[in-house]
């Protein structure tokens, strides 16, 4: 990961969290989904954790292949990596 992909997710998980909230790099995480026993995303995952959130303890950041910066909060239904990546995925 360049330190230019890194500020990108940076900037959208501290947007998404909000302002009073403390973010830290926890880790970063690679995930691979299947769809038929076929590769249908690999890529990483960036894990924050947000300190001081009201709902969520961890935030998910990652750049699709088209470049786009998805991010998400760790909230219900969204517990892991994977989970934040399936649930972005059309």
């Amino acid at each position: 990961m360049t330190a230019s992909d890194a500020k990108r997710l940076l900037t959208a998980i501290t947007t998404l969290a909000g302002a009073g909230t403390r973010i830290r790099l926890l880790r970063i995480e690679t995930v691979v989904l299947l769809e038929d026993g076929a590769i249908a995303w690999d890529g990483e995952v960036t894990v924050y954790e947000l300190d001081g959130h009201p709902r969520a303890r961890l935030g998910y950041a990652w750049i699709a292949e088209d470049g786009a910066v998805h991010a998400l909060l760790g909230e219900p239904g969204i517990d892991s990596a994977t989970t934040a990546v399936l649930q972005r995925r059309p």
